[in-house]
């Protein structure tokens, strides 16, 4: 339920179902999609982690929000223990470019007769991660064995930052960007040590479930990026400038 009048939402019906719930938020020039998604323990965490990815399309060019109760644990999320599903769920965070925002607190997001853990994550895409502030674990009654988490999602804000990067900088082209993908594969085949094409997202994706060292795999896969696109695209030096963006940003809202 939404209890601020000013915020419009609507239901998106066909990605939403008795564990997923997708609506279009939208308030003022801020308009994203929030998703509150239940990742049952019985099923293959791979096929809820399809959903996400679809949901994730959606959201495109707008914003992400997943409240998530994930079922998972990882260290990554401040856990105490990582396990299977947590590293499953760390892989596709990453290779999805999505963020977690919880923050290490006293409290765990759920504790009942059986334990404590934090399995409740909320993420966020590249654009909504600027926007959201003040994660919090509430210590608030909520009557059930989950903990309410808060946090602050900003409506209006202008950043200037000047910066001096002496880093490289990619020129991008469609005909580089053909060449990434192969170059890609070749790097990530090489690095992971992945012999067959045929099917290589569940190869790697069986790799990684058997890595114990989360800092390996993604120093590999940031490893496999920089060296897919050294050869993929032309590289020119950035002189100092003054970089002013604009985006949402202010308002505390609860959802």
């Amino acid at each position: 339920m939404v209890a601020n009048i000013k915020i419009d939402e609507i239901l998106i019906n066909q990605l939403s179902d008795e564990d997923t719930v997708v609506i279009e938020i939208t308030y003022g020039n801020l308009r994203f999609i929030a998703t509150s998604i239940y990742l049952d323990i019985r099923n293959e965490i791979l096929s809820d982690l399809y959903r996400i990815a679809n949901i994730q399309r959606l959201a495109k060019g707008r914003g992400l929000l997943v409240a998530m109760h994930s079922n998972s644990r990882s260290k990554t999320w401040y856990d105490t223990i990582t396990n299977s599903r947590g590293r499953i769920l760390e892989e596709f965070l990453i290779s999805n470019r999505l963020n977690i925002v919880n923050e290490d607190s006293a409290l765990t997001t759920f504790e009942s007769t059986r334990g404590t853990s934090n399995i409740d994550l909320t993420v966020v895409d590249n654009t909504m991660v600027k926007l959201l502030h003040e994660w919090q674990c509430n210590e608030q009654e909520s009557f059930s064995d989950h903990r309410y988490i808060t946090f602050c999602i900003e409506k209006h804000k202008i950043i200037t930052q000047d910066f001096d990067y002496k880093g490289v900088k990619y020129i991008t082209s469609d005909r580089g960007f053909q060449h990434f993908e192969e170059n890609f594969i070749k790097e990530i085949k090489n690095n992971f040590r992945i012999t067959e094409t045929f099917d290589i997202d569940n190869t790697l994706c069986e790799k990684l479930t058997l890595e114990l060292d989360t800092e390996k795999v993604v120093r590999r896969y940031q490893d496999s990026i920089v060296a897919a696109s050294k050869k993929s695209f032309k590289v020119r030096q950035l002189t100092q400038k003054t970089v002013t963006s604009r985006y949402p940003g202010g308002r505390k809202n609860s959802l």
